[in-house]
Parts: C-alpha cells; structure tokens; sequence
C-alpha cells in the first residue's frame, strides 16, 4: 500500500513537532540555555563529523563525558539528515579547493571516467577533510544561533 503525499508530510511535520517538543521540555525541566546551545552544537558537530552510523552514540557518550544534555546533543546529531546529501556535497567541494586548484578540477571530473576506484579515493579524501572543517566550523554557528533562541524559549516558558 503506498502512501499519499499528504499523509508523508503529515508525518515529516510530527515528527518534527515531536522533536522540537522533547528539546522545549528538556529546556524548560533540565537544561539551562547555555548548556543547551551547547549540547545541541555538540550534536551538531557528531552529525557532521565522518563517522557515519556512530553519530548518535558518540553524540550520547560525549554529552554524558561533558555533562551535558543527551536528549538535545542527540537531537542536534540526528535534525541534519535530512539534509546530509548537500552537506556531502559541501564537504566534496570544500576538500576539492584545498586539494585542487581551479585548473585541475576538470581533470578530477574526467578521472571518473578514466578510473572509478581512483576516483572514489580522492572523493574520500576530500570528503573527509570537507566534513572535518565542516564539523569544526558549524557547530560554532550553531551555537550561536541555537543560544539567543534557547535564552528567548526558557523566557518564554
């Protein structure tokens, strides 16, 4: 039986309803907005770090390590997936300016052709490099945003 568009996007809105529920809760019951900027930064840092099918245990474990809150680091690992193939993309790009100068980006194109698995290694070289700096950079971003809200919502509530 497959399901209507509606009743999709129905259930994507739950569950982010759902979601951003459990990260009002946590900050209302058990987190100041400090330290929930911070834990939802660190989820954020493990959701774009390149260790990909460990992000939500290694969010968890360091949240527990660091003494923040799990239910929000968790939450910031797990709320970009939806976004993870631009962020792959962000990560190639990123890895191919460091590595290649414009000129030699053709010739990175045309090594798809030429060699497939040679290929695969520098598209893994560069992603990871891209998701490192990534990780390094937007977390910082993220706390920045996520504090002025957190302060705004235990305000408001």
């Amino acid at each position: 039986m497959q399901e209507t568009k509606p009743e999709r996007q129905s259930f994507i809105k739950t569950g982010f309803k759902r979601a951003g529920d459990i990260f009002v809760s946590e900050l209302k019951l058990n987190t100041t907005p400090e330290k929930a900027a911070r834990s939802f930064s660190l989820g954020i840092f493990f959701g774009i770090f390149p260790i990909f099918g460990f992000q939500t245990v290694a969010a968890v474990l360091a949240a527990r390590l660091l003494r923040l809150n799990m239910p929000i680091a968790v939450f910031g690992s797990v709320v970009l997936f939806p976004f993870m193939v631009p962020i792959v993309f962000a990560a190639i790009w990123i890895g191919l300016v460091i590595f290649t100068s414009t000129n030699n980006v053709q010739g990175f194109i045309e090594l798809f052709s030429i060699n497939k698995f040679a290929f695969l290694v520098e598209s893994g070289k560069y992603f990871i490099t891209g998701c490192i700096l990534l990780s390094a950079s937007v977390p910082v971003l993220a706390y920045l945003v996520a504090y002025p809200i957190c302060r705004f919502l235990k305000k408001k509530i």
